[in-house]
């Protein structure tokens, strides 16, 4: 009986221990899934966020914003915004950017909708359908920060020319002048450097952009300068073909309707095959 007893107690502290350890075992998975929901609870807010990534809606580039400055000013700016009931005008009028924040273990998305006014600058959060209004300081202050200068127009567009189903571009030589949503004007300078375009048997259309108040055409075939508009340019080159120097100039002088004002200059050389008579 006693040495049944003796089995008995021993079956019994064996029991115990592999109890004990499957317990002792068992805490680091404990450990791991708190640690797991510790951190997916975990807010993103000025303090957590690591980087943010900025995607204008239908751009591939991207910027990438680290230093601490750039986003505690967005992060301020989402945290701040209260809900609205509907927007202001149909949501395709504002300018989309796309916000990806993140840390080394969660990341949110938002999108943020800007208008020309302070006033009216709209915050969504991931696929939610609910609106935010941005307050109108904390709007300000990304709309006149440098990381946000793409908001505006910040140079002419270069010049889009047409060769039958074939389209080239030429940039501008410009001084240009641009306001901030607060008013401060900027100014921006470029020179570009001259490039030749082949038109074989095709006369060049012109489309210029940014809607100028003003062109002017000048066209240099050798040593006689022509001096007019876009629509003298077939006369200007002439039937024999050849290399032509070409210089469209530009003037946007409304700057309170368009936001900016100055002078671009498109400058090339068309080597021009005329279109068979």
């Amino acid at each position: 009986m006693a040495h049944i007893n003796q089995r008995e107690v021993r079956e019994q502290r064996r029991r115990r221990k592999k109890a004990f350890l499957g317990i002792f075992l068992l805490i680091p998975l404990f450990l791991a899934v708190y640690f797991f929901l510790s951190i997916s609870a975990r807010t993103l807010n000025a303090d957590t966020v690591e980087q943010i990534v900025l995607t204008q809606s239908g751009e591939n580039e991207t910027q990438t914003l680290t230093e601490r400055e750039e986003i505690v000013l967005c992060m301020t700016a989402i945290q701040n915004a209260t809900e609205i009931k509907s927007a202001a005008r149909p949501i395709s009028e504002y300018r989309e950017v796309l916000l990806t924040c993140s840390d080394d273990y969660n990341s949110a998305n938002f999108a943020l909708y800007f208008s020309e006014s302070a006033n009216d600058v709209l915050l969504k959060t991931g696929e939610s359908l609910v609106y935010k209004n941005l307050k109108p300081e904390d709007a300000m202050a990304l709309m006149v920060h440098p990381v946000f200068r793409f908001l505006y127009p910040t140079a002419p567009q270069p010049l889009s020319i047409t060769l039958g189903e074939e389209t080239k571009t030429v940039g501008a030589s410009y001084v240009w002048h641009y306001f901030l949503a607060d008013d401060t004007e900027q100014t921006s300078e470029h020179s570009e450097t001259k490039p030749t375009i082949k038109a074989d048997g095709v006369l060049p259309v012109f489309n210029v952009p940014n809607d100028p108040d003003e062109t002017a055409l000048m066209v240099t075939v050798g040593g006689d300068v022509k001096t007019g508009t876009i629509a003298d340019l077939k006369d200007f080159l002439g039937k024999k073909g050849g290399k032509a120097d070409i210089c469209l100039s530009a003037t946007w002088s409304n700057p309170e309707a368009d936001g900016y004002y100055g002078t671009a200059e498109y400058r090339f050389t068309l080597d021009y095959t005329p279109t068979e008579a």
